[in-house]
């Protein structure tokens, strides 16, 4: 499992997160648990979009 880190902002309206190394991988949450879990996808999403594929799709070597 790869780990990256992110910044957590807790703000009035939730929670303002972002993977540090991918400034393009951000979101916004209720929780800290629903924060994470929209970041790992986030990352599964543009990592599909790098490789131009549907997420879950098989990628031929």
């Amino acid at each position: 499992m790869l780990a990256y880190k992110t910044i957590y902002q807790f703000v009035d309206g939730g929670i303002h997160a972002e993977v540090l190394d991918f400034p393009v991988a951000l979101t916004r949450a209720e929780t800290l648990p629903e924060a994470r879990q929209l970041l790992a996808s986030a990352l599964v999403e543009m990592a599909a979009s790098r490789l131009r594929v549907t997420p879950g799709e098989a990628v031929a070597a």
